[in-house]
Order: structure tokens, then sequence, then C-alpha cells
């Protein structure tokens, strides 16, 4: 057995392990994909086995059945070159399959409570025995983007940082940075999600609001495809250049069916810069040397390739040593008052992801825009796409929509638009009659109003309260004021 004396510095035991591996692995490299590593290092002996399941128990406590019997046994396989459950049925009980690294992880036991901690949270939540409410069919081919929704769910009551240690012990075997994907802070933005909601997510609600911006199941189970001409960014040291090295995808090769080998160029400092800043406008007038088709079939000349090389990288199922970035697409929308805005980064007292609504029009020739945050009650309407319920709110009057922190933002750069309409009602020829005109009634709390008297005499706003002395209103644009009218 091994000296199992924990190892209190990240640096110092990583430094350990990577001796274990090199004397366990044949040629070692690290840009060998990560299960090919597992599967040299080999299964453990049964009583290093027998060991290691007992040292993971007092680790990490293990539930069990309201009879007091143990619901989960352990399977040391390292096919999967990660940790994994399931239900077996003919046992009755959960299993967790781990790889035999988790032997050496003894010595550093923050790395084995949270990847158990994560796969007691797929049992927990029944994603083992999880079943669609759309059928079986839909849930093979949704396989791999409902296990991230799931992922995400549990990972944002994990440590991150340990979730980091984790990758770069379990995939990269490299002490570089290695964030796991699968978390509010990275994930949510692709589902169109605020971080607000962090915490009380459930898999079934960011899966679905995932498709509301990628329609398409994910078939990859994983794995990631980039198109040639995607910007990349290195994860680790490698061919002589950083970690953190901006370039190009100019060719690749599938090594197995888990991993894809890329080839990558430089790129001028301009571009590079663009990308740090977000100049949208730049990649629009950018004289472009490769010309790609289709994703996959690229136009350059040789000797501008071969002068910019920067070498070879893995990018598969386990191998995350490619960052990928997309190239801006400048858009034709001009922001208007009224307009939902999702911040992109953190602006004065408005967070980073969340709604607001574009309130004033500072300098449209500079992007300038005054954006107010909305109330944790709007915001979860705008996440999950409830128009006509955000804009029945919006103007019932109930709920003030606003935070108070109003901040001046710059289009594109640190907001984008969230478009959300309801739907137009169905009309058909002859077309539908005008509504008739309602009766004039008494104003009432929620109410657009114009002020007639006063030095705010032709200004807009929404009664607010009422009072003895008369109506407490609250000013908004014209704009805006049309706006919520219209919506009633």
């Amino acid at each position: 057995m091994i000296d199992v004396t924990p190892i209190t510095d990240f640096n110092e035991f990583f430094a350990w392990y990577m001796n274990i591996i090199k004397s366990k692995v044949d040629g070692f490299d690290v840009s060998m994909p990560s299960d090919v590593i597992h599967n040299k290092i080999g299964k453990l002996t049964k009583e290093e086995q027998k060991f290691t399941e007992k040292m993971i128990r007092k680790i990490q406590h293990i539930p069990k059945s309201p009879q007091g019997k143990n619901m989960i046994e352990f399977e040391n396989d390292n096919s999967l070159g990660t940790y994994a459950c399931y239900w077996n049925k003919n046992k009755g009980k959960f299993i967790i399959k781990y790889p035999s690294v988790t032997y050496y992880y003894l010595r550093y036991p923050d790395i084995i409570k949270v990847a158990i901690q994560h796969e007691i949270g797929h049992i927990v939540n029944g994603d083992c025995v999880y079943k669609s409410e759309h059928g079986s069919d839909y849930q093979k081919e949704h396989h791999s983007c409902i296990n991230k929704a799931q992922d995400t769910r549990i990972n944002q009551n994990l440590n991150y940082d340990t979730l980091d240690y984790l990758n770069r012990c379990l995939f990269t075997f490299s002490n570089a940075p290695a964030p796991c994907p699968f978390v509010p802070e990275l994930y949510f933005p692709k589902c169109g999600l605020s971080l607000s909601y962090k915490g009380s997510a459930t898999a079934p609600f960011i899966h679905t609001n995932y498709h509301k911006m990628h329609p398409e199941a994910d078939k990859d189970d994983g794995k990631v495809d980039l198109m040639l001409g995607t910007y990349v960014k290195t994860l680790i040291d490698k061919h002589g250049y950083p970690a953190e090295t901006y370039g190009r995808v100019v060719k690749k090769r599938p090594v197995n069916p888990s991993s894809t080998n890329y080839g990558i160029i430089k790129i001028t400092d301009d571009e590079i810069e663009a990308i740090k800043n977000d100049d949208w406008k730049f990649f629009k007038s950018f004289n472009d040397p490769i010309a790609v088709l289709g994703g996959n079939t690229l136009f350059a000349d040789a000797k501008f390739l071969k002068d910019n090389e920067i070498g070879n990288y893995e990018y598969g199922k386990d191998v995350k040593e490619l960052n990928p970035l997309q190239k801006p697409v400048s858009p034709d929308k001009i922001p208007k008052e009224g307009d939902i805005a999702f911040t992109r980064k953190d602006v004065g007292s408005i967070p980073k992801e969340v709604f607001g609504m574009i309130t004033k029009i500072i300098d449209e020739s500079k992007k300038e825009y005054q954006i107010s945050e909305f109330v944790d009650e709007f915001q979860k309407l705008i996440g999950s796409g409830k128009a006509e319920e955000y804009f029945e709110l919006l103007t019932s009057g109930r709920t003030f929509p606003f935070t108070g922190n109003t901040e001046m933002e710059i289009w594109i750069k640190e907001f984008i638009i969230k478009p959300l309409s309801p739907p137009p009602p169905p009309c058909d020829d002859p077309p539908c009659p005008e509504p008739p005109e309602k009766p004039i009634e008494r104003p009432q709390v929620g109410d657009v109003v114009q002020i007639k008297k006063g030095d705010k005499k032709g200004k807009y706003g929404v009664i607010e309260a009422e009072t003895e002395n008369g109506f407490v209103i609250t000013e908004v644009s014209e704009e805006v004021a049309k706006a919520m009218v219209s919506k009633k």
C-alpha cells in the first residue's frame, strides 16, 4: 500500500503524482489522450481496490437506505478515463465507477471528495433512473446535453478550485488551470440564464433553456469538433509556446473516436487585441489571409501556413487543451429604449449576466446607453422566456421592475439585446378588426400617463402609488411609455 499521508499543497502533490504517472505510462507525453493514459496505468490489484474503496468511505460520507443498508458499491474501471455511476438492477444498488488514479488521490483527499460528491449528486437527484417525459428516443438523442445540465446543477454546489484540480489530474495531466465548463458561470450564458438561478436551477430547467439558444441536440456526447478557421487559446505549455497562446485552427485529423488532432497557426497582434476587446467591427473589415468554406475546407497560401505554424494540439472528449473563441459577427440591430439588455461584464453596480432595460440613449454614435437592472422576479421571467407573463407584470404595477442600479453601458462590448416579445395573434383575411376603444376610467396604480401641468408638462410617467394628495408618478421616456401601453 502507498503512504497515504496527505500532501496539503496541491503543487507539491501534483509533482509527486506526475512522477507516478510517468513511471506507470510508457512514452508518456502530455499530448496523449487521457483515455490512453488511464488504460496504460491498468487496473488496481484486488488488495489496492479494497483499500481504495475503504478509504473513499472514510473520506466521503456515503448515504445509506432508510433501512441502513449500503446502496452504493464501487467498481475500478479505466475504460472511461473518468468517474461514472449507474443503477445495477440485479444487485439493487448504485455502482460508482472510479479510475485507478483514485488510488494516488488518497494523498490529496479533497480531489476524491469532490469526485465522489459529484457522482452522489447524480444518484440522490435521480439521474441514474431518470426518464424523460419526451420518451426514450428523445432521451437517447439528448443524452449529452441532458448530462451537461445535470452536471451543472451538481457542480454549482461544489468547490470550483477542487474541480479544477480534479480536471488537471484526471484529464489534462498538466498543472495549468483547467476550469470545469459545466458550472453556472460558464454554462448558464449558453442557456441565456441569469446567475440569479445559481443554487436553484433544476437540470430539466437548464436543459430546456439550453435548447432555446441551441435547438439541436448535442449528438457528440461531449466531443468537440472545431471548424477550420476557429480562433483558439491554448491551455498548456507545448511546442515551445506558453499556455494561453492565441492561434487559429487550420487542419484537423481524428486520432480516435473521442479525440481529434488540430493544427494551429499564430495570429496577428491586431486579431488578438480585437478578440480581447470584443472588437466585432475589426472582424467585419478584416482582410483575412485564409478563406474557409463550410467549416471543413480551407484555402490559404502554403508558405503562410508553414511560416506561422505553432503545432498540433488535442481536443477530444477527455483532453481539453484548447479554449475555443467564437469569431465575432457584427450585428445590424440598433438598440432602442425599452429593449431588454443582457450584460456581458460587470459594470458599476450592475453585475455580469443579468437582465436590464435600456431606459435612455446617451450617445448613439458612441453606442452608449443607460441600463436599469431588473429585480429578481423579472430576471426569472425573462430568463425562462415567459414573454406574456413578463409584459403582464410590467404593465400591472404590482412590482416595481427595477432595483435602482442604473449604469451607462456600451452596446456589444458590455451588453447584448435579449429579444422578448409575445407572439402576434393569429389573423386571417379579412384583416382583424380594430379593437373597440376602452371607456375612460379613473387612473390606477400601474397606468401610464402623460403629465398635463407643471414643469413636467408633456412628459410621461407610471403611477406608482396613490396618496391623499394625489398620485406618485415615476417619469419614463416616451419610447418606454409607448412600449408599455402597447402591451396592455
